[in-house]
């Protein structure tokens, strides 16, 4: 009988130890949840800002375009002063 109390103890405090990794587990998963979250958030914020970035690019890339033409049309202006 000796030995039926100690398999017991012994499945019991494994059992504990079990419970405390799951435990540990749970909130590990939680946090991981909690960071998707946040990440999943950034991203989103990144992609914004990708885009609003994008936008001004080219808007500055039409400017240029523009500024270019106007030199084109001022320098055949001056040629044909000349």
């Amino acid at each position: 009988m000796f030995t039926l109390l100690d398999d017991y103890e012994e499945v019991n405090a494994e059992n504990c130890k079990l419970k405390d990794v799951c435990s540990e587990l749970k909130k590990d998963m939680r946090l991981l949840e909690k960071n998707k979250q946040e990440l999943e958030r950034i991203n989103e914020i990144l992609i914004s800002e990708k885009l609003e970035t994008e936008e001004k690019a080219l808007g500055l890339c039409q400017e240029l375009d523009n500024l270019k033409d106007f030199m084109k049309m001022r320098e055949k202006e001056f040629n044909s002063e000349l």
